[in-house]
């Protein structure tokens, strides 16, 4: 079995550094857009004026520059209720996490797919959250509608993974294990569809009402 792949990666935002990515080195530059995105530094991809990726060093430039980290009480205060979304039928999810594990555990990471209207983009890393910020980061750059998107996850659905996905407003969020107590506190007020142990017997944790008959 390969060794599970991990650098530090230097990211800096119009001239100023940033927290080191911890991270498979892979899709540099949609983990950057999905990090800038996802943490609220920036409302849309087009405040990034560029990312460029110079092996183990990331440098971003923004229009106007970046919104600061704000603590997670703030985050969550400031979150807007999703548009109304997709719908998907037991039948759909299944099928979407039977996709998502056939690349599960190739190198021991991590894996995030996301359903969006022109198909399904699958990342990686060692970190889930980075696999997160991977997945959205490309759709971001693809110009893709956030509303219209699924997430699915190998791994647990914590507060910040479920951040991450409400912060771009997407509102179905599939896991092959579980989700944290908070998370689904969080989602239930909402809006956001949580589905659990996907691989196996779904359960439906928040949003029974997006969930179609199959």
């Amino acid at each position: 079995m390969g060794d599970m792949i991990e650098r530090i990666v230097s990211f800096a935002v119009d001239g100023v550094g940033m927290p080191s990515f911890l991270c498979t080195p892979e899709h540099l530059d949609e983990l950057a857009a999905g990090y800038l995105l996802t943490q609220g530094h920036v409302e849309s991809v087009a405040a990034i004026v560029s990312i460029v990726v110079d092996g183990l060093s990331v440098r971003a430039a923004t229009r106007g520059g970046i919104a600061p980290a704000r603590p997670v009480e703030e985050r969550i205060a400031a979150l807007l209720p999703p548009h109304p979304g997709l719908c998907l039928s037991i039948g759909e999810i299944r099928s979407l996490m039977r996709a998502l594990t056939e690349v599960d555990g190739f190198y021991g990471t991590h894996c995030i797919a996301l359903k969006a209207p022109g198909g399904v983009h699958f990342r990686e890393d060692i970190g889930r959250h980075n696999a997160m910020d991977k997945a959205i980061g490309r759709a971001g750059l693809d110009g893709v509608d956030f509303s219209r998107c699924a997430v699915a996850a190998t791994g647990r659905i914590s507060l910040e993974m479920l951040l991450k996905a409400a912060g771009v407003g997407i509102s179905f969020v599939i896991t092959k294990k579980y989700p944290s107590d908070l998370s689904v506190q969080i989602a239930r007020r909402l809006g956001i569809c949580i589905v659990g142990n996907a691989a196996s017997v779904p359960e439906v944790y928040v949003g029974e009402e997006k969930i179609l008959e199959s």
